[in-house]
């Protein structure tokens, strides 16, 4: 029987004629484990928050290699084929809850064998509602200590939130498959997640977690192998801060956003973050935001592959891009390790970064469209364009090109280190070395203002400037 569960501080989900009752006894002390984390933890916006431990398991449709290891599912643009009977069911429903009141749940008949053993929650049974799912609404919730695992049906998420402000602590979502969101799928809501793992979800829309209004913090939480079209494992829409610190993203595959995905946002931070081996077959192998002005700092980009950009940022008034390593990351058509574009307002500055070995269409370490900013104190090296540009390339742009390295890069056509069109600005004090191509080793410029001044190891053999604007 597929089966829902509704968890709100006063029941809102619709009853059938078939509901029945079940209201277990409160437990006479709070939840033992992680009292050290919950004693840090904030109490949140929403009120008294209730704790709950989830262990909730299905018996999955993923398959195992020889070796007993889950095989990630491959990405379709079509939701997951329903569930066969023996997929369907549950294996195991354990909730246990602390709140100065009985935690409300609505549900499907698939947990009515379980729901007499839970504690601190007031449960219904549901005849019309579908798949293994959780549904929580206008309630503050903290989950520590819980897994949600092998859950699959044709379900928007594993769990669904709704105006909800929830904190996760020491949470595992493994090997859920969905129709939405593989793991999580919550409008409105404020979700905070704190040392959580999310391996192998798939969804047909977002791999892990689909946000819609609200904010999202990541702290110390690992994505591996998860795989959905929009967000490989983290979507975001029309929120308005994202935070992600100290995290891991891994293996991860989509469409656009191999990693994450955030459209249309006030404010976006990733700190200190690892994203490595991600996949997109089209825009950001890692990462792709579209109007989320933010930064990126002291993480690490390595082996990630999309048509365009490990990660890709277009269309906000301000990025930062500081202290970050892009490694050995490739693109089919444009940039490989770093897309900039569309972003005219001056709030650009890519600065401190290391680009090595990334291999793309056109500015293999660096491509900007559109951009107004500053490029400085980078070092590009051993980067390898199809066409144009190996170090960078950047085409109806404006700003400063200067104190960065530029050594061992390659076009196969124009520009082995800059290929520069249309665009304003000086570029200066940079040192160039070892660098090919087929014409102008160093620096091809078509159509731009802006003078070369003080740079090391060019000499005039090594540019080429076609049709230069007034102040070149």
């Amino acid at each position: 029987m597929l089966a829902l569960v509704c968890i709100s501080a006063v029941t809102s989900c619709a009853s059938s004629a078939a509901d029945q009752s079940f209201t277990s006894q409160q437990p006479e002390s709070a939840i033992s484990s992680s009292q050290q984390v919950l004693s840090q933890l904030p109490q949140g916006a929403g009120g008294n928050r209730a704790t709950c431990v989830f262990e909730i398991s299905g018996a999955g449709s993923q398959t195992s290699d020889s070796e007993g290891i889950v095989v990630a599912a491959s990405i379709s643009d079509s939701p997951p084929s329903s569930p066969t009977a023996s997929q369907s069911g549950l294996v195991a429903a354990s909730i246990s809850c602390s709140a100065d009141a009985s935690v409300s749940m609505t549900g499907g008949t698939a947990y009515e064998s379980f729901a007499k053993s839970w504690t601190g929650v007031t449960f219904k049974t549901q005849t019309n509602i579908a798949a293994m799912t959780l549904q929580i609404q206008d309630i503050n919730l903290l989950i520590i200590d819980s897994s949600f695992s092998d859950l699959t049906g044709a379900a928007q998420g594993s769990l669904i939130l709704d105006g909800v402000d929830a904190l996760f602590s020491n949470v595992t979502f493994a090997n859920n498959q969905q129709s939405g969101a593989g793991a999580i799928l919550a409008t409105d809501s404020n979700l905070t997640f704190q040392e959580c793992a999310f391996i192998n979800n798939t969804g047909s829309q977002t791999g892990a977690v689909s946000l819609t209004g609200g904010t999202l913090e990541i702290n110390d939480t690992m994505f591996v192998g998860n795989n959905g079209p929009q967000g490989g494992a983290v979507r975001t829409q029309n929120t308005t801060t994202v935070l992600v610190t100290d995290s891991t993203f891994e293996q991860n595959n989509a469409t656009n956003g191999g990693g994450l995905y955030f459209n249309n946002c006030t404010e976006s931070s990733v700190t200190n973050t690892n994203m490595n081996y991600n996949n997109a077959t089209q825009q950001g192998g890692a990462i792709y935001e579209v109007g989320c002005p933010g930064q990126v700092r002291d993480s690490g980009f390595k082996h990630n592959r999309a048509a365009n950009g490990a990660v890709l940022l277009d269309s906000a008034s301000q990025y930062v891009v500081m202290d970050c390593n892009f490694t050995s990351n490739s693109a089919s058509k444009g940039g490989a390790a770093l897309q900039l574009q569309s972003a005219k307002k001056p709030g650009v500055r890519v600065g401190g970064n290391i680009f090595r070995t990334n291999v793309g269409n056109k500015g293999a370490g660096l491509f900007l469209s559109d951009i107004a900013g500053i490029v400085a104190d980078n070092y590009f090296i051993g980067n390898k364009a199809v066409a144009f540009g190996g170090g960078m390339f950047r085409s109806t742009s404006q700003g400063t090109i200067g104190n960065n390295t530029f050594s061992q890069n390659y076009a196969s056509k124009l520009g082995g280190a800059i290929y520069d069109a249309e665009s304003a600005g000086n570029i200066l004090q940079n040192i160039f070395s070892n660098n090919r191509a087929a014409e102008a080793i160093d620096i091809y410029r078509t159509g731009c203002s802006g003078s070369l001044v003080n740079n090391t190891g060019l000499t005039s053999s090594d540019v080429v400037q076609v049709n230069p604007q007034s102040g070149s």
